[in-house]
């Protein structure tokens, strides 16, 4: 009896160890999840894309306002500064749901990640819808979009967004592994304490 009682104290406290859900306040965490992830998708794009019209204003020699209204003309350089924050921005972002998450409730991570990625593909789409709408005898769209749309179009046609959005998905088989590799490892380690004390 003590035996089957530490051997189900042993289980719960691997589960705490997984990540597993273990309050019934797992369905309001969850809830949260969703709409964290959502507006992590929404600022991701919309920063990226204000970026992006920075990127295209330094090559072009125009200065863009917040606006994304042309508020000078500048020699054209090199974007360094715009282009580093979106890749740095893109690395948090993978690091945060590849790494940060990792530990971490197991459900709860899955809700973010999915209500991100799907924010961020439907935002995609629309950008997608943007350009088209102002694609006008087969010509290529002139200038950039004023306010939020322009943000959405640049930001949901950047490659940088595209591949984010995939490797946080991908980042839930990557957490998969490690789980199975944490209950292999404490399997071996309970084995090999039974057959000490045996």
């Amino acid at each position: 009896m003590l035996a089957e009682t530490q051997s189900s104290t042993a289980v719960s406290v691997d589960e705490d160890a997984l990540g597993l859900p273990t309050g019934k306040n797992h369905v309001v965490k969850r809830l949260l999840s969703l709409i964290s992830g959502s507006l992590a998708g929404i600022v991701f794009v919309v920063v990226t894309g204000a970026l992006s019209i920075q990127v295209i204003g330094n090559k072009a020699g125009v200065a863009f306002d917040l606006r994304n209204e042309v508020a000078g003309i500048v020699a054209p350089r090199l974007p360094i500064l715009p282009s580093l924050a979106v890749a740095a921005l893109s690395g948090m972002i993978i690091a945060l749901y590849s790494f940060t998450l990792r530990r971490g409730d197991e459900r709860v991570r899955r809700a973010v990640v999915i209500s991100f990625a799907a924010v961020v593909a439907l935002l995609v789409i629309y950008s997608y819808f943007l350009t088209a709408g102002r694609i006008d005898g087969g010509d290529a769209p002139q200038g950039v979009l004023r306010g939020w749309r322009g943000w959405l179009e640049e930001g949901g046609g950047n490659p940088a967004v595209h591949v984010v959005a995939l490797l946080s998905v991908m980042s839930l088989w990557l957490k998969s592994d490690y789980r199975t590799q944490a209950v292999r490892s404490q399997e071996d380690r309970r084995h090999e304490t039974g057959l000490t004390k045996s």
